[in-house]
Order: structure tokens, then C-alpha cells, then sequence
């Protein structure tokens, strides 16, 4: 059966693949591959994150040198498994990504528990990954601190230091929490607009209308 929607936005999907040997060779045929889609005219490239593979585990790293040979494409996540990330730290990298590419991040989450044997979970994820709380919390608080809310009250300035405290992540982006997004589920749905232009994918597959 044909699908009636209308195509409204194209793009590609990356998984970044490199030799051990040679990594550099593999992150720059990817910054060259996303150089060209623009210039063909595609409106998103998109990245899976891989650990412990030979494919890209710092997509924000990737998606600042790709930002600075391109001008328009969007810089999609599909997906950052939250469960190795620290909320407060992702939400630094995804916000400077968002400032230094001119708004182009479209960042993709999932969520899942550590999935390694006990001895390797204690490496990656530090031992207190027993007690932590991998699910859809550690989204809503990423999108909080994306959002802007406050992380703590900062005294007024009085001339001797503190001058640049803030009271929230920074640099901020605003609307970088709205083009944040991740499947449907029954415990949560995702809020805002959907950048992929597709509702009821899984958080780990891949955006249906862009990829």
C-alpha cells in the first residue's frame, strides 16, 4: 500500500564505521559524507551512537567538527543511549553542539540498563549503576536542564568573584529541549514538536521519515 503522507523532509543515517588503525580516516569520510548530503540538498544526516564498537561513541564531538563545514544540514542523534550518559554533562555537550552549529541538533535518546556482564557495568558504569534509576527520569531531567530550569540559586554578584555563575547549564540554547525526542512509550510520551515528522517509532530505531 502506498504511503499518501507526503514527503517533507529528507535525510540519511551513518553508523561511522572505522578500523581500529585508523579512526581518523573513517570521522573524516563521515564530516565529508554529511558535506556532500548538503550539498545535494538533504535536510538531516543522522548518527548511531556505538560503544565498545568501532563506530562513533562522542556524537557531540563529531557533530562540532561536521558543524563547522557545513551550514544548513541538520545533526541528528538515532540514538544516545542515556544509560551511559550523566544527564547534567550530556546536556553541556548537546547545548554548545546546538550554539556552534546555529541551532541544528536533533538530538535522539533511548533507554535501557547497562547491558554487560556485572564486571564490565562495574567499569562503564562505576558500581553505583546497581541502584541508579536508568529510565525515563533521566530523560525528563535532561530535558529540564536543556530547557534552562535552574540547577541552583546563585547570590547576587558583590564585585569579589562569581561573576560568572549562572544558575543553569550554559551555554543555554533555547529551544533545543523542544527538538528533543524519543519513542512512545506507555510510562512516557515524547513532548513538542517531532523534528523527525513521524510519531510511534521505537526510541532505538531509526526516524522513519528522515532516515
Amino acid at each position: 500500500m502506498t504511503d499518501p503522507r507526503p514527503l517533507r523532509h529528507l535525510g540519511f543515517i551513518h553508523l561511522v564505521p572505522f578500523d581500529r588503525d585508523n579512526p581518523r580516516a573513517g570521522f573524516d569520510d563521515a564530516i565529508e559524507l554529511f558535506r556532500y548530503a548538503e550539498e545535494l540538498g538533504l535536510d538531516s544526516g543522522w548518527t548511531r551512537t556505538r560503544h565498545l564498537q568501532h563506530g562513533v561513541s562522542s556524537p557531540a564531538v563529531l557533530f562540532g567538527a561536521i558543524s563547522q563545514r557545513t551550514e544548513r544540514i541538520g545533526l541528528g542523534n538515532a540514538v544516545i543511549p542515556v544509560g551511559f550518559e550523566n544527564p547534567f554533562r550530556l546536556a553541556e555537550d548537546l547545548a554548545t553542539v546546538d550554539v556552534i552549529s546555529g541551532g541544528r541538533a536533533l538530538p535522539g535518546l533511548s533507554v535501557h540498563p547497562p547491558a554487560y556482564d556485572d564486571a564490565a557495568n562495574d567499569l562503564v558504569h562505576d558500581t553505583g549503576w546497581r541502584e541508579e534509576d536508568y529510565g525515563y527520569g533521566r530523560i525528563e531531567r535532561l530535558r529540564s536542564l536543556l530547557a534552562g530550569n535552574p540547577v541552583r540559586e546563585v547570590p547576587e554578584y558583590n564585585g569579589i568573584g562569581g561573576d560568572f555563575d549562572s544558575d543553569r547549564v550554559e551555554p543555554h540554547s533555547p529551544g533545543l529541549s523542544d527538538r528533543l525526542w524519543y519513542g512512545e512509550a506507555r510510562s512516557a510520551r515524547p513532548s513538542g514538536p517531532d523534528p523527525r515528522g513521524s510519531t510511534g517509532s521505537s526510541a532505538t530505531s531509526a526516524p522513519p521519515r528522515t532516515a
